[in-house]
């Protein structure tokens, strides 16, 4: 049977003993201290880089051409709003407006929207909701696009949140083209003299009404959006 550890020696053998109070300084003075630090960053710099020169970790969020392209087809969203969206021929007149002016006459013609029923309702509600987001982002993009930032990190980081919200007036307009899909009747708009309008509503009646200004937005967001997709 082994002899029992002397109490001494355990005490020694866990390091009380090494270090009984109190860790000794490694270095005698500052000096010291400064001299080691100063060796130690030398001899860092003559060192090879451990990083490749090229690396996909450097490559920025958006690349040039990125950048190029959301400029203009932010600009063309931005100006699409002062374009003929929407033209009819009543009584063998034509007429077309843009966005502004739909938005500016809504009331205008607010009295014979509901005779095409809740569904002509919410196909006028729906796009005028997608003209005035699709003017806020095209002025939002084109100002985030120019505006300068210290760090380039924030700056891609704010334009593709900005640039995903392209998302919002594409599923508006995309609801827009699925209800005129479906088609509902309008009976009472028949009576209205308008070329493109008949007894039913259908996608058809809707690409004979809208305009340049309308699809020039729509593609505008659709580009934005696949390029803020692809990062």
């Amino acid at each position: 049977m082994p002899e029992p550890q002397k109490l001494e020696e355990r005490y020694r053998y866990i390091g009380f003993d090494v270090y009984p109070a109190k860790a000794e300084r490694v270095f005698k003075d500052p000096a010291e201290e400064k001299l080691y630090l100063e060796k130690i960053k030398k001899k860092e710099k003559s060192l090879p880089g451990f990083e490749r020169d090229f690396s996909l970790v450097y490559v920025p969020a958006f690349t040039r051409a990125d950048k190029i392209i959301l400029t203009v087809f932010s600009f063309l969203l931005t100006a699409s709003f002062f374009l003929p969206w929407f033209s009819f021929t009543q009584m063998g007149t034509k007429f077309s407006f843009s966005a502004l002016t739909a938005l500016l006459n809504l009331g205008k013609i607010s009295d014979f929207i509901p005779l095409g029923g809740i569904p002509a309702i919410v196909i006028v509600i729906l796009t005028a909701v997608f003209m005035i987001s699709s003017f806020v982002l095209g002025v939002v993009n084109l100002l985030t696009i120019f505006s300068k930032a210290k760090d380039p990190e924030r700056y891609w980081i704010r334009l593709k949140k900005f640039i995903k919200l392209g998302y919002f007036p594409i599923l508006i307009w995309s609801m827009v083209l699925v209800i005129s899909i479906v088609s509902f009747r309008t009976p009472v708009w028949d009576l209205l003299g308008i070329a493109q309008l008949g007894g039913k509503f259908t996608v058809f009646n809707l690409i004979q009404l809208s305009h340049l200004g309308l699809w020039m937005a729509f593609a505008s967001l659709l580009v934005n959006s696949s390029i803020a997709r692809e990062d």
